[in-house]
């Protein structure tokens, strides 16, 4: 039951430290530095724990009990790293370097304390070990009540409990005041405040273990074995629970930033295959199909990053084709229907760059006409072509709102005050009813949200019947 339990434990949290490393090797920092030592200690505290694994390294060793020096060593580096992290947590700077100028010094000196502390337990085992203190063994359950009469091996167990009983009181209050903090400075982040809320708590779980384990010694110093429950079983417990509690808590913000970057990947695709449509030119690779979507599970951050930027270009290119007609009017259903002002921007986005695709296509279909019928001159076709891809709706009429070939007059079809503005034509912002396209927007989470908004919408009914009511007269 121990094995199946303690080998348990040891892979769930070791598929974390798993998780955690691939984020650290993408962004290193100094806080997720510290994550990854406190997933690994306790992972390899759990490993030697077992009763399998603890009776080998006592076989290996030559020494029965070894694996509790090793156990309890990995657990007091857990505490130091976890002690460092909560340091860093809780000084308020949102620049890691500085955080760890601010905080360095102050982790450095809890690192040196908790050194010292595993330097005494090493020397206090270790004179048990060659002083006949532990002549027995292995005992991979019991060992606290069996030796807790040895007054070396007392000390040593009490100096280990007293310093890990320390690291989880401040470690949990540390959490418990990044929390609040967190839901004063930025209530939007509810993952990230409840993975630090889980973590308080298991500190507080698992101080039932240093609990019953010090009940339990105590009793085994004064010849009470009856207590032996407490150490080998209720202790256990409690260090088992309250290390998934923390293991949780410590992937949670992970794991939802992960599913909410799926979610905003799969829920772009119609819209990034309406980009493609727009200007194939801009993608990168090819649209990935829809069972790639499905099965869409590793770097997700560049995906969605490469996702975004291409959608951007898209709007950007089609600009010069927008017809202010098309958004405005699916704006207004959109608002008549009761739609949210977000939901009706996002409505009059998917409706612009639809309208601009439909624009485009219908320019180049007349030009196709006019040469078929004769109109434009074999040798003006390319110059016709050209312009229009560069021009958009612009030369499509002269300075008396008549339409007009985009070669009738060899000029760029670009009206005067247009053409002297500066970044006219294909280099202005992705539409004038898009205020947050001018500019990159600090937030990108607000960013990837307003375009998974524009990819609902553009099979809503308000950019529909916008799309119907401004179709050209005449279009097929």
């Amino acid at each position: 039951m121990f094995d199946a339990a303690y080998y348990g434990a040891a892979l769930i949290i070791g598929a974390a430290l798993a998780f955690k490393l691939r984020g650290w090797r993408s962004a290193p920092s100094a806080q997720l530095a510290f994550s990854c030592a406190c997933h690994a200690f306790v992972a390899l505290a759990f490993l030697c724990a077992t009763p399998s694994a603890y009776r080998f390294i006592g076989s290996v060793a030559g020494l029965p009990d070894l694996a509790t020096l090793l156990v309890y060593g990995f657990i007091i580096c857990f505490s130091a790293s976890a002690q460092g992290l909560a340091l860093l947590w809780t000084t308020m700077s949102s620049d890691p370097a500085e955080t760890w100028s601010l905080a360095g010094p102050r982790v450095i000196r809890r690192i040196a304390v908790y050194a010292l502390l595993l330097t005494t337990m090493i020397g206090l085992f270790s004179f048990a070990a060659v002083s006949g203190h532990l002549p027995g063994g292995p005992h991979p359950l019991d060992f606290d009540t069996f030796y807790g009469p040895q007054p070396p091996v007392a000390v040593f167990l009490f100096v280990y409990q007293g310093g890990f009983a320390y690291a989880l009181l401040g470690i949990a209050q540390a959490c418990w005041r990044h929390a609040d903090e967190l839901a004063r400075r930025d209530p939007e982040r509810v993952a990230v405040r409840t993975g630090v809320r889980l973590i308080a708590s298991g500190c507080q779980v698992a101080l039932g273990y240093v609990l019953c384990k010090v009940v339990a010694i105590g009793a085994a110093v004064r010849g009470n074995g009856g207590l032996d429950v407490l150490s080998t079983v209720a202790g256990p417990m409690f260090a088992t629970i309250g290390a998934m509690l923390m293991c949780v808590g410590f992937i949670l913000p992970a794991v939802r930033a992960w599913q909410e970057r799926r979610h905003a990947f799969v829920a772009l695709r119609p819209l990034w295959l309406v980009a493609a449509e727009a200007d194939d030119h801009i993608l990168l690779d090819p649209v990935p199909s829809k069972l790639g979507y499905v099965f869409a599970a590793r770097d997700l951050k560049w995906r969605l990053g490469r996702c975004m930027a291409e959608i951007r270009d898209a709007q950007l290119a089609m600009r010069i084709w927008e017809d202010p007609r098309v958004s405005g009017t699916a704006t207004a259903l959109a608002r008549e229907e009761g739609r949210t002002e977000e939901e009706a921007e996002a409505a009059g986005a998917a409706a612009a760059l639809l309208g601009a695709i439909r624009a485009r296509q219908a320019e180049l279909a007349r030009i196709t006409r006019d040469v078929v019928a004769g109109g434009v001159p074999v040798e003006a076709v390319g110059d016709a072509v050209a312009d229009a891809l560069t021009h958009g709706l612009t030369v499509r009429h002269d300075a008396h709102g008549e339409p007009r070939l985009p070669c009738d007059d060899g000029q760029s079809g670009v009206s005067a005050d247009r053409a002297e503005e500066p970044g006219a034509g294909a280099h202005e912002p992705a539409s004038t009813h898009e205020p947050a396209s001018t500019h990159e927007p600090a937030d990108q989470r607000a960013e990837r949200d307003r375009l998974v908004r524009i990819a609902r919408a553009l099979t809503g009914p308000a950019v529909t019947e916008a799309l119907r009511r401004t179709e050209p007269a005449g279009a097929v």
